[in-house]
């Protein structure tokens, strides 16, 4: 819904008294109004494990002990748990100073060809749609003679989020359930590129950056632009969504977090190199061959995708994620 109402309200901003400033005054104050919102009513999700893990500990070893003791021996039982007590607290105080914050980490799990190929499969489709939503007011200005309308060619963008993120949820939940029991209940971490993807890589991005492209290339009218930027925008989310979920289920489970860090951050890399370069290839070549290159590197990300669906499962056990591979439910 943000994605939707978030241009149209900054385009009528532009257009005040203070011009763009105003803009930057109306984040500042929607972001300081959400994190005051979130601090009071959200709850607290963190969840100190060494802490909890050490207080549950005890008084079950405890319990335990004090059924199969007499009460001759309970002075020597107390002296055995607290010296345990003193160990276990030892042995997380030198753990806690071993342990080295790296932040680069995450980044290293782009070595493992199952996060790599799927990080540059989402990259790509983000990084088209970002390199759109970077160039489309300066075409739009340039096309159609757009000011404050600038900000209505994104609700083709919004509207194409908002029914992704709907059909998303159900479509792709289903199709991995039915895979699941296609194969007799068991479980295969690369069920989550279902088969809803296919269509977004080969048809719907690439078609509407076509669409997109030469309609903008040939003047035709910017209803084209905006209904192709939507397709566009609910075929990227389809394929965002399910490599989020796969990164979680493709790697140890402690480093699921990492692992989606690993992949935005590789969307994040890709989606400024096409942004900046997007100006002067398109002064060079037109908007309407580089969205032939734009939807090039869409169909080969479905190959990417289709070396990950074929040979994932075989990519992991060599890696040593055994306890990700086939299972049974």
């Amino acid at each position: 819904m943000i994605l939707l109402l978030g241009p149209i309200i900054g385009g009528f901003l532009t257009i005040s008294n203070n011009t763009w400033r105003t803009t930057f005054w109306f984040c500042f104050a929607f972001g300081a109004l959400v994190v005051i919102v979130s601090f009071i009513s959200l709850p607290e999700t963190f969840r100190d494990s060494k802490r909890f893990d050490v207080e549950e500990k005890l008084p079950t070893a405890a319990i335990s002990s004090a059924t199969i003791i007499t009460a001759e021996t309970s002075s020597t039982s107390v002296d055995t748990a607290t010296i345990n007590k003193n160990e276990i607290q030892q042995q997380e105080t030198e753990a806690r100073k071993k342990k080295v914050i790296n932040p680069l980490r995450p980044i290293l799990l782009l070595c493992y060809p199952h996060i790599s190929l799927t990080s540059l499969a989402a990259g790509v489709a983000f990084a088209g749609m970002f390199t759109v939503k970077t160039i489309v007011p300066t075409l739009s200005e340039q096309k159609h003679h757009f000011a404050w309308q600038v900000s209505l060619s994104y609700s083709g963008a919004g509207c194409g989020h908002l029914l992704g993120a709907l059909i998303n949820g159900q479509l792709s939940d289903r199709l991995l359930l039915s895979s699941r029991t296609k194969r007799g209940g068991r479980h295969k971490v690369e069920d989550r590129i279902t088969i809803n993807i296919w269509p977004c890589c080969l048809i719907f991005i690439p078609g509407r950056l076509l669409l997109f492209g030469w309609s903008i290339n040939n003047n035709l009218t910017y209803w084209s632009a905006i209904i192709g930027f939507g397709i566009q925008c609910f075929g990227v989310n389809q394929i965002t969504s399910a490599m989020g979920a796969y990164w979680s289920d493709a790697i140890h489970p402690s480093q699921a977090a990492s692992a989606n860090a690993a992949g935005v951050f590789s969307s994040m890399v890709l989606g400024c190199c096409l942004s900046l370069t997007a100006p002067p290839m398109i002064d060079r070549i037109g908007f309407g061959y580089y969205s032939v290159f734009l939807a090039g590197l869409s169909w080969l990300s479905a190959g990417l995708l289709l070396i990950v669906k074929l040979y994932g499962q075989r990519i992991r056990r060599h890696f040593g994620f055994e306890q990700n591979v086939e299972r049974k439910d």
